[in-house]
């Protein structure tokens, strides 16, 4: 059944029956229930998931807003970053539905890249187009949100409008109200 998943997965498009056998023999499956946080932001982690059933939501969480990024389903795959640098998880990862999901371990990819440098080299190259790709989804993002953000500064009523609604009232609070 791993097999049969991670033929059809981006990140391992250019390995061969073989060499895909060989790492899905090596992973773990985890199985996340609904409302499970899988990856927290912040927290250091030595992990990719895979997802194999279900769906999860990648989110930010900043004071009492959330910003949902991504929602992704069988094939997609989180925690990618962690197989290549010890930096800190840049985002919340949450179960939308009961998850199956196949651990892909930082020890493994060390492992495997002293064993079989050949297939890790495809498997890697593979991950940096996936992530050469988020990274020009986020650019496309911060086009628009600066674009939006440039009409909004440059056009007299919007500015008037913004500045009204966060003015500081006597009390201190500000003009804008949050809806729980």
């Amino acid at each position: 059944m791993k097999f049969e998943v991670l033929k059809n997965i981006s990140i391992f498009k250019y390995l061969s029956e073989a060499e895909i056998d060989i790492i899905s023999n090596q992973l773990e499956e985890k199985t996340f229930n609904e409302g499970e946080t899988i990856v927290e932001e912040s927290n250091t982690g030595h992990e990719m998931y895979i997802i194999i059933d279900g769906e999860v939501q990648v989110i930010l969480k900043r004071e009492d807003t959330l910003l949902v990024l991504a929602k992704l389903g069988p094939g997609g795959f989180v925690g990618d970053m962690a197989l290549l640098t010890d930096h800190p998880r840049s985002a919340t990862v949450k179960a939308l539905t009961k998850c199956t999901t196949l651990i892909f371990r930082k020890e493994l990819l060390d492992s495997m890249m002293e064993e079989y440098p050949s297939t890790m080299g495809k498997f890697l190259k593979a991950l940096a187009e996936e992530l050469c790709d988020r990274i020009q989804n986020a650019n496309e993002n911060v086009e628009t949100l600066f674009l939006i953000n440039k009409a909004i500064v440059d056009n007299e009523q919007f500015r008037r409008l913004y500045i009204g609604a966060h003015k500081q009232s006597p009390s201190g609070s500000t003009g804008s109200s949050t809806n729980s």
